[in-house]
């Protein structure tokens, strides 16, 4: 199995350094702070426009985020009951590990629900050079979790993936069910 072989590939690297296991830790539970921190600064004064649509955004960004972690990924989890790497393969993973299932990871689903948000904004003076660059950046952080998550052991690769995927259909639905800002 491929999910087994890239999870193995990763979580293989645990325990054989401290700085290794030390940032493997860092991505999987305290970066997604430091991701949200940034993407709510960003949201509030990076991304320019009247406060309308600002508040526009984030009411888009927020309905994408109910759909990724609200809907999508516990309709994934209903349907797909996946054990996490710990009970499947009887290993200690670096952190604890949560109770639900595996399948898909909600960090992926709702950091790449974050990250891929930023695309679709429809804010007039985020320019388009200015939104390609910080979409990057957030789907890399995603990733950087993702990652993390695979490292420290309470995560599939697939479950990243699948995430990811959730994510993004989160967000392209939020968008077609959101009306699109008015212009003056």
């Amino acid at each position: 199995m491929v999910d087994l072989r890239f999870f193995y590939a990763i979580y293989g690297l645990a325990r054989q350094s401290a700085v290794l296991d030390w940032f493997g830790i860092f991505f999987a539970q305290y970066l997604p702070y430091f991701i949200g921190a940034a993407f709510v600064v960003f949201l509030a004064w990076g991304i320019g426009g009247d406060r309308r649509r600002r508040m526009y955004d984030a009411l888009f960004v927020a309905l994408a985020l109910l759909l990724a972690r609200g809907f999508f990924a516990e309709l994934l989890r209903a349907v797909f009951v996946r054990a996490r790497p710990p009970e499947a393969l009887g290993i200690i993973p670096l952190i604890s590990a949560p109770s639900s299932a595996a399948f898909p990871s909600g960090h992926a689903t709702f950091f790449f629900a974050l990250a891929f948000s930023i695309f679709f904004f429809e804010n007039g003076s985020l320019v388009k050079r200015k939104k390609i660059f910080l979409g990057a950046i957030f789907i890399f952080g995603a990733a950087l979790i993702g990652l993390g998550r695979v490292f420290v052991g309470v995560h599939w690769p697939l479950d990243i993936a699948g995430g990811a995927a959730a994510g993004f259909l989160s967000v392209y639905i939020a968008r077609l069910l959101l009306p699109r800002f008015p212009e003056p």
